[in-house]
């Protein structure tokens, strides 16, 4: 992921002393389990001295030259500074755990997310529920197939507030990763990986989605297992507790009714797993201003009415159907929604990164659409 959204086109300079550590002074590291498949490293130190990657941090310089000049970033993700030098696949200290509700498919990997802020800042919990980053930060998120290693990705933002993402392509070896300069794609476990150009991040982060995409109160509203705690944690309250994140609204933004849940989790209503999964996937382009076409809007909060799919005519293909609709109410094979996602073409839905199709989501949109016999009610 190279440059970010609104800030894809812009300049960035990163300062000569581009080589630098992630070096935390935090004094406790615990043990932070957020799902069965993976342990990852958090500190306790309420107040961290340093939770940034240092050599992105020093990125702070005015623009000087164009977004295409790599020539000042460290070609290994092990210089970084985000990771372990000696092991990059661990991250470096310092960097904060975290995961979400709803997760973005990604053909398949599991994915490792941390994020680092510098030193005596904190993220802001804002009020249309969007946790931004101070300037400085960093995000670090690395995708694995089958427990291998096969890209991260960091983005930063830089002091004027803009955001520049980096792509690291891991090594056959997994012994270190390096820097994608150009988009690609490359076999890997018996499928086509796809390391994204910048001008494709550009298009899912940018300002509508406001960059760091999953950022926010309702993807960050889960529990994880810490391990000074035999009970779940409330991530949220735990980040607060560490003065990673202020909350400057009067209340929680969360609240029963707009709660994202996990797509796959079965004791959940079909309803709210296919529009946690459609939020998280399509919304960032589909909803006002977010560069999708057609006139829908896909984020959680809308009611069914308000989503503006159901009975509405497909702009673009059809498949070839004389009265195929976005969303046809008990006829998924009439559904452009779901033809699209099962599509392998270049009419496949998300449109870009992705080269395997989400056989889970798509029997879930599939039951979605079962659901109903009009957009005005479900079926009985």
């Amino acid at each position: 992921m190279q440059r970010h959204t609104n800030a894809f086109y812009m300049f960035i300079a990163l300062s000569s002393s581009i080589l630098g550590s992630c070096k935390s002074h935090r004094k406790d590291q615990e043990q932070v389990q957020s799902s069965p498949k993976a342990t990852v490293t958090a500190s306790e130190d309420q107040r961290a001295e340093n939770r940034t990657c240092r050599t992105f941090a020093r990125s702070s310089k005015p623009r000087s030259r164009s977004v295409d000049d790599l020539s000042e970033i460290p070609l290994l993700l092990s210089k970084t500074g985000c990771v372990d030098e000696t092991d990059p696949k661990k991250p470096a200290a310092g960097l904060i755990p975290y995961d979400i509700v709803a997760p973005l498919w990604s053909d398949g990997s599991d994915k490792e997310r941390y994020f680092a802020i510098p030193d005596g800042q904190s993220a802001i919990l804002s009020g249309n529920g969007h946790i931004d980053l101070p300037n400085g930060s960093v995000t670090m998120k690395t995708f694995k197939l089958k427990g291998r290693p096969v890209e991260t990705r960091l983005y930063m933002r830089e002091a004027d507030g803009s955001w520049a993402g980096y792509s690291y392509a891991w090594r056959d070896d997994s012994s270190d990763a390096e820097l994608v300069k150009e988009g690609r794609e490359k076999i890997i476990e018996d499928q086509t990986w796809v390391y994204p150009s910048r001008q494709q991040c550009g298009l899912c982060h940018n300002k509508v989605s406001e960059m760091t995409i999953g950022f926010t109160a309702i993807q960050f509203a889960r529990k994880m297992v810490y391990k000074e705690s035999a009970e779940p944690i409330d991530q949220l309250k735990y980040l607060a507790k560490i003065g990673v994140l202020k909350n400057e609204l009067d209340a929680s933004p969360i609240d029963e009714v707009n709660q994202l849940v996990d797509p796959l989790d079965q004791s959940q209503t079909i309803d709210s797993r296919a529009r946690s999964y459609l939020h998280a996937n399509c919304s960032f382009c589909h909803q006002p201003d977010g560069g999708g076409i057609g006139n829908f809007d896909l984020r959680f909060q809308n009611n069914f009415s308000q989503l503006k799919i159901c009975g509405t005519e497909a702009i673009l293909e059809k498949f070839g159907i004389s009265d195929a609709k976005i969303y046809k109410p008990g006829a998924p094979n009439q559904s452009v929604l779901y033809l699209r996602m099962k599509d392998t073409s270049y009419l496949h839905m998300p449109p870009l990164i992705s080269k395997v199709p989400d056989a889970r989501a798509i029997a879930l949109i599939n039951d979605w659409i079962l659901l109903r016999s009009d957009c005005d009610l479900p079926k009985e």
